[in-house]
């Protein structure tokens, strides 16, 4: 398993779109788990491996986004996006969106519930610019963040996204040019293997 993980991890480290700090602490963080491993300090079972969603996986996340289109903003929403009378809020949407994602993927979240806050300090590895499927995080205060969306594109000028947005009250596709000051940061949300 061990092998596995790591050929997966080199090659989604791939290419100039890692953060570098991003890309050096989560390399240190697995030499660190795996000499853990090796000294005997802990088991694979205790080690739960994360890697950088994949280019595929993301995809995925994008066109199950896609399903939400039209759906209620409700605060602390987690609904599913055919259930009658749901809501869902900003964090609930990519939980439920990278949920669908990893069914048979041999993958699993971190997590089942969170806020867009601590996607960006515990779940992403941040990113210089978003592809597709990546999550774009925004605050009215930066560095604050208060809010993320799932990107769809990004242009010469513009992010393109998808969010739940409480001021206009429902999921929809929103642009924001590339300066705008509410634009904090970029991640990639790690999956685990599932056992």
């Amino acid at each position: 398993m061990r092998n596995t993980f790591f050929k997966t991890l080199a090659k989604s480290m791939r290419g100039k779109n890692h953060h570098p700090v991003a890309t050096k602490a989560v390399y240190a963080f697995c030499v660190g788990l795996s000499a853990l491993v090796f000294l005997g300090c802990a088991t694979e079972a205790q080690v739960r491996y994360t890697i950088p969603a994949s280019e595929e996986i993301r995809e995925k996340a994008v066109t199950a986004t896609r399903k939400y289109l039209g759906m209620p903003y409700g605060w602390g929403g987690q609904s599913w996006w055919d259930e009658a009378d749901g809501s869902i809020d900003c964090s609930g949407l990519v939980v439920n969106v990278y949920k669908e994602a990893l069914q048979a993927s041999g993958f699993s979240l971190l997590f089942d519930d969170t806020t867009a806050a601590m996607l960006a300090k515990a779940y992403t590895q941040r990113l210089r610019f978003p592809e597709p499927g990546d999550l774009i995080f925004m605050g009215d205060d930066p560095p604050h963040i208060s809010h993320v969306a799932i990107c769809l594109e990004d242009d010469d000028a513009s992010y393109s996204f998808i969010d739940a947005y409480s001021v206009d009250g429902i999921v929809e596709q929103r642009s924001y040019a590339k300066d705008n000051p509410k634009i904090i940061c970029f991640g990639r949300i790690f999956v685990s293997p599932t056992r």
